[in-house]
């Protein structure tokens, strides 16, 4: 098995806990994804949570629009791009996104105390120039 295998398993395997964790918030990753950034990062487009979350745009959409349905979100028009439409949550959308937040933040809290300070930095900084590496290697030939 060559390295590349090697990581894709380890990614894998932090997907997999990644989405045990959020069925037992009682929801998708697709649904969490576009709670999780609004209630984070306030109104943002459907665009770019498909690209944060890696998310083909008809899921984005489609999520949206059921989340709309059920009163957790409002489109505004986008001021930048007329196209783009910006979600907001509404007040019972962010009363539902709460508890989301809160328990996404306990989690993370846990593993990386667990993990150490220092690991998860060198983690990070590894990821990020591997990363880079695998770009510029797509990006030459």
């Amino acid at each position: 098995m060559n390295q590349l295998d090697q990581l894709g398993m380890r990614i894998s395997h932090i997907d997999s806990a990644f989405d045990q964790w959020i069925k037992q918030q009682n929801t998708n990753y697709n649904t969490f994804a576009v709670l999780y950034t609004l209630a984070t990062e306030g109104s943002r487009t459907q665009k770019y949570i498909g690209e944060e979350w890696s998310l083909p745009k008809q899921t984005v959409s489609g999520t949206c629009k059921t989340l709309a349905e059920q009163g957790l979100l409002t489109f505004q028009e986008s001021e930048q791009d007329k196209r783009e439409r910006l979600l907001s949550l509404t007040e019972q959308g962010k009363e539902s996104a709460a508890p989301l937040v809160q328990n996404m933040q306990e989690f993370s809290k846990r593993i990386f105390t667990a993990f150490g300070e220092k690991r998860a930095a060198r983690l990070f900084t590894d990821l990020d120039a591997l990363a880079e590496l695998m770009a510029q290697t797509l990006n030459t030939k």
